[in-house]
């Protein structure tokens, strides 16, 4: 009697032990990842971009002029009087400018930062930046005509930059050069201080002025928080200036989207978290009829999310925000344990409380090792945000596994005497007959017909199958910000995403001869009358030779004093000022890092030197010809075309992955129950994914590679039913906990289906489905024999 007494109190002191110290590390982990957040060292992405990756050297240059384009934002004002629009576009850019987190607003595309940056490096280096005009007057030795684009422009009110360089460049070449850039497309008309255009709404001739802003935000790789709280702040001067009905308003930007992005997807988190959570509780709440149990599940969710967010501050600083969307089925996952431990205390005999560790621990490390590696071959995957959404769920799953066995099962060990913890009366009788009733099911033929049907379904849909592995079907934008997306291009004279083409040479002038050889031809290929907008450093710094030629005929102007015109409206010192600076060349190197935006500079890796050309539109293959009889040695850089052959690369990899995870699987389960039963037992897990995307096929026009990804899940999940009925057998105690685990995976996972996040419905569906046939399947199942000693109860 004193020893039983004394091995109680024991056991008793372990476990307050155990929970101390349980709840030591959950305090540890959880400052830790609040440390991580509050000192800034994390950073929450949510672009489509950087969801995929890239790796490339090109994709890495590339991706730094992306992080300057996300300061760039466009707002289009339109009214249908010119004087409405003028005045309204005005109050806008100026209450916009106010913002503290703009840092300009202007009415023209270069703000008054980069036209002193412009300025101040050109002033050094005269007649190098012209404009069409000016180079051929010099290139056709007309000094006559160079003379009277002087005049021209001098006495010309409607260029805003006369004004703005005349003191640094008093030729004017430069106050040329950039009104050229400025109204590249010949539909904008300058007013002043600002562009606008006019068009035609109806064929009764009405028809709006549109007037744009030029927005730059004041920082750079903007997190989710801050696009949120600045486009909000953006959101109420819009609608300020829409108080006039007649005004309207258009956007386009990365922050925009990013933002609409962020608070769709931070509502659903919430919602789907919440919803799925109170479906769990509820579910408990009737099956134990106790709060204790509505506790312990708190308690294990708790855990698995806490493990989960310190595992993946631990290891990655720039979080994609669809890893939270995805983290939330862990709560789904993360209860199962709780549940078999739930279940086994309120229905396992007396006789063996005290060993309910030791007896649910074989199936709880077999089942967790092959969720985890399920989810560790997203790890081979070139997908940033599927690593993360591994590192999240392998430490969740470690942390409810670890609370399950080391904390949970000894505690409802502690008395063995009598029962702590009951079930209601219509729970037992509906695992009573629910248990009778499948058994006549168990047999070998019922297995068989249920794998013909699914196998002719997967037949019958194997021709249909489509997968759409378009980066753009992954958008959750609204309509209506991609629609002013489309108008603002129209306006803007491009319809198409920035692309690239990569010119390498062995040196930097070679690069620039080769960029400006290739711009000037592509300038002059136009899709739908659109030409083809080109940005490259050559536009910006001609190549020496052709600095050299044009100097030098400027020169000869001078000491031939044909000149003598634009001379006379200079003071002398300015004249000869310029002259004196005549010789300099401008070399790329002295391209400055903040005008990237503008042109990206040249950059030199293993000893040879790359440009890139930036250009707005979707060459043809026609036009892909014309480029490179031009230039043979280019490369082009369609980004969005790159990122969805990534994804049709990650599908490929997911077949293949799906066909290894699935032999990987059956060497586990044949080496642990037999030959026969081990490929049994692999029935539930591949012929409920296979079913999955058959079925899934049926509720979606195209199918992405999430409802692959959602597949791996489904093995991964199902392979645990098919684990614990293995090796516990259809006992009460398993039945019970398998449908608790699936009802609680079947929200989480169903939750999914309602996301506006194409990528979280397609998981979210195909996964709902994939459970449901595997716990059908793991029900009718024949198991392995069991041996006498196995008979618990």
């Amino acid at each position: 009697m004193t020893n039983a007494l004394y091995k109680t109190n024991k056991k008793t002191r372990n476990s307050i032990r155990n929970a101390l110290l349980w709840f030591i590390a959950i305090l540890a982990l959880t400052a830790f990842g609040i440390s991580r957040v509050s000192s800034g060292n994390v950073t929450i992405l949510s672009d489509l971009f950087s969801l995929v990756g890239q790796h490339s050297l090109f994709d890495k240059k590339i991706g730094e002029t992306a992080s300057r384009q996300q300061q760039k934002l466009i707002v289009v004002l339109s009214a249908p009087d010119k004087k409405s629009a003028q005045t309204a576009s005005k109050q806008l850019a100026d209450d916009l400018a106010a913002l503290g987190s703009v840092n300009t607003a202007t009415r023209l595309p270069f703000n008054q930062a980069q036209i002193d940056q412009i300025t101040a490096l050109y002033k050094d280096y005269p007649f190098t930046l012209l404009n069409d005009d000016y180079a051929q007057a010099i290139d056709n030795n007309a000094p006559k005509q160079l003379n009277e684009l002087f005049i021209n422009t001098l006495l010309q009110p409607g260029n805003p930059f006369v004004d703005m360089t005349i003191e640094q460049d008093p030729t004017l070449g430069l106050a040329n050069a950039l009104a050229q850039k400025l109204a590249s497309q010949s539909q904008w008309s300058n007013d002043g201080d600002a562009l606008y255009q006019y068009q035609q709404e109806d064929q009764h001739l009405k028809g709006h002025y549109y007037y744009p802003i030029f927005i730059e935000l004041a920082q750079a790789n903007l997190g989710v928080n801050q696009s949120v709280a600045i486009e909000q702040q953006i959101n109420q001067l819009l609608e300020k200036a829409q108080t006039n009905r007649a005004v309207k308003i258009y956007r386009s930007g990365l922050l925009f989207h990013i933002s609409g992005s962020t608070v769709q997807a931070q509502s659903e988190i919430t919602l789907f978290g919440v919803i799925s959570s109170l479906i769990i509780l509820a579910a408990t709440l009737w099956v134990f009829r106790s709060l204790m149990p509505l506790l312990v599940i708190v308690l294990i969710m708790g855990v698995s999310i806490t493990f989960g967010t310190a595992g993946l501050l631990s290891f990655v600083s720039e979080i994609h925000l669809i890893t939270f969307i995805f983290a939330v089925s862990l709560i789904g996952i993360s209860v199962d344990y709780a549940f078999h431990v739930l279940a086994g205390a309120a229905l396992k005999k007396p006789s063996t409380q005290e060993s309910l560790a030791k007896y649910l621990a074989p199936a709880m490390l077999m089942g967790a090792l092959t969720t985890v590696l399920g989810y560790c071959g997203m790890l081979l995957m070139p997908i940033a945000a599927l690593h993360q959404i591994t590192v999240f769920m392998i430490f969740g799953l470690l942390g409810a596994v670890a609370t399950a066995l080391f904390w949970l099962a000894p505690l409802y060990s502690i008395k063995s005497d009598k029962k702590s913890i009951t079930l209601s009366d219509s729970t037992i009788r509906f695992i009573q007959q629910l248990t009778e009733r499948l058994a006549p099911l168990r047999k070998k033929r019922h297995v068989a017909a249920v794998l013909i049907v699914l196998g002719g379904l997967f037949l019958l849909a194997g021709g249909r199958f489509h997968f759409d592995d378009n980066i753009r079907s992954l958008n959750s934008s609204s309509t209506k910000l991609v629609l002013e997306e489309q108008k603002i291009q129209q306006l803007m004279g491009y319809n198409s995403y920035p692309r690239y083409i990569a010119v390498t040479a062995f040196d930097a002038q070679s690069v620039l001869s080769k960029m400006d050889k290739l711009t000037r031809r592509m300038n002059t290929i136009s899709e739908t009358g659109l030409a083809l907008r080109t940005q490259s450093l050559s536009l910006w710094i001609p190549p020496t030779a052709i600095q050299q030629q044009r100097k030098t005929q400027v020169k000869a102007f001078n000491d031939k004093g044909e000149l003598a015109l634009m001379q006379s409206y200079l003071e002398p010192e300015q004249y000869q000022a310029v002259i004196a600076k005549i010789d300099r060349h401008l070399l790329p190197n002295a391209w400055p890092d903040e005008l990237m935006i503008l042109a990206q500079p040249l950059f030199q890796d293993a000893g040879k030197s790359y440009g890139l050309i930036r250009y707005y539109a979707k060459l043809t293959p026609a036009q892909q010809q014309t480029i490179q009889g031009v230039l043979t040695d280019v490369s082009f850089f369609d980004q969005p075309q790159r990122l969805t052959e990534s994804l049709t690369e990650v599908r490929t990899s997911l077949l293949l992955f799906f066909v290894m995870a699935a032999s990987a699987f059956a060497v586990i389960l044949v080496l642990r129950y037999g030959l026969k039963y081990g490929l049994m037992a692999l029935v539930t897990p591949v012929f409920a994914a296979l079913g999955a995307l058959v079925i899934s096929q049926l509720f979606v026009p195209s199918m992405s590679i999430f409802n692959l990804l959602a597949c791996l899940l489904i093995v991964a999940l199902a392979v645990d039913y098919s684990v614990f009925f293995n090796e516990q057998g259809h006992q009460k105690h398993v039945v019970l906990a398998v449908l608790l685990s699936a009802i609680s995976s079947m929200a989480a996972f169903g939750m999914m289906t309602f996301s506006q996040t194409p990528a979280v419905h397609h998981f979210g569906l195909s996964t709902l489905i994939g459970i449901a046939l595997a716990v059908l399947l793991s029900f009718i199942t024949p198991l392995r024999p069991r041996k006498p000693d196995e008979q618990l109860l």
